[in-house]
């Protein structure tokens, strides 16, 4: 009769504390999270609240539903949550300052002062100090570390690879077969600036389109950058940015770009100011046509930023740059002829 064999798995730790904001659940939390269950039995994972981050300067964290319910899910897709248990963090604390069954902490070189007051706090109601791990951090495309304030700005994605990166050093050139999809709105269809206003915040707003941009300005809405080529409907319109209703000490940049075309010198325009965080407003103005320039701005904004296009004969078509629309996107140029 062939022995029955048992395999048990020996641990470091018995109880094994961690805490996080866990804003886009990227792969340095995952990373960190499945070091943790490695190493310890049990895990308590704290999460910070709502009140927590806005006193802590995070006011630009996503809600605490939509963060736990990113955690919950990875634990259960893997296996986790039948080995931990999640705390909600009002301070540094949590549960680890007085729970006598934790033997160790996890933290990184951010969360390492919060370790030692934890521990200074246990010492003062006569607990054993907790052993002390530091994870690494782990590193985006260009070996900078992975944040969710980079993902949020929408220089990375939440597995570290660069929008920018995705797009390539490319020429993007529009198929026959894409032109029916493409003349379709791909956001929300408003009548008018006025209809959309209490929506985009100006420092968050790109604008594609002569008219798009006029009718903003004409509302006294600035957009953060426009992405104009002086004509409406194919027809030169307009001898320059001051007629849109731009001031003569605007800053403007001029990139040529054919129709039906994606010039990788406005793909690098348009991130270079998006990258720029200390302008106010900056205009784009194109050789050619700006037709299919809401493709880049949107994959390259960052996830709080609005793009706005005009819609023939029907209104504005208003853009939220999150992750899914940046994917969907990002396919529909893989269907692109590009050189």
């Amino acid at each position: 009769m062939e022995e029955l064999r048992l395999t048990f798995v020996k641990y470091k730790f018995g109880h094994l504390a961690l805490g996080g904001t866990f804003d886009f659940l990227h792969k340095g939390h995952r990373k960190f999270l499945d070091f943790a269950f490695a190493e310890a039995e049990f895990v308590s994972i704290g999460i910070t609240t709502d009140e927590f981050t806005q006193r802590n300067g995070k006011n630009q964290a996503r809600a605490f539903r939509a963060r736990l319910a990113d955690l919950a899910s990875y634990l259960k897709k893997k296996g986790f949550d039948r080995r931990s248990k999640i705390i909600f963090l009002d301070d540094i604390y949590g549960s680890a300052a007085v729970d006598k069954t934790i033997d160790g902490i996890l933290v990184t070189a951010e969360t390492q002062e919060g370790a030692t007051l934890i521990n200074k706090k246990r010492a003062a109601i006569g607990l054993v100090p907790l052993t002390v791990l530091e994870f690494p951090v782990i590193a985006a495309f260009d070996n900078k570390p992975i944040s969710s304030s980079r993902i949020r700005y929408g220089e990375i994605d939440r597995e570290g690879n660069s929008y920018f990166s995705k797009m390539g050093n490319r020429d993007y050139y529009l198929p026959d077969n894409l032109r029916l999809e493409l003349s379709k709105p791909h956001g929300k269809l408003f009548k008018n600036v006025d209809d959309l206003k209490p929506r985009v915040l100006p420092s968050e707003l790109i604008a594609v389109g002569d008219e798009t941009t006029l009718n903003f300005l004409k509302k006294g809405i600035i957009p953060r950058l426009s992405i104009i080529d002086l004509k409406v409907g194919r027809k030169k319109i307009f001898n320059g940015i001051s007629d849109l209703g731009f001031s003569k000490s605007q800053d403007f940049e001029i990139i040529s770009n054919g129709a039906s075309t994606i010039k990788k010198e406005l793909t690098q325009s348009v991130r270079n100011h998006i990258a720029n965080k200390n302008e106010t407003s900056f205009v784009i103005k194109i050789i050619g046509e700006e037709d299919l320039a809401v493709l880049p701005a949107t994959i390259l904004a960052p996830l709080s930023w609005h793009i706005v296009y005009g819609q023939p004969n029907k209104g504005l078509v208003l853009i939220s740059a999150v992750e899914e629309t940046k994917a969907s996107f990002l396919k529909l140029l893989g269907k692109f002829r590009f050189s």
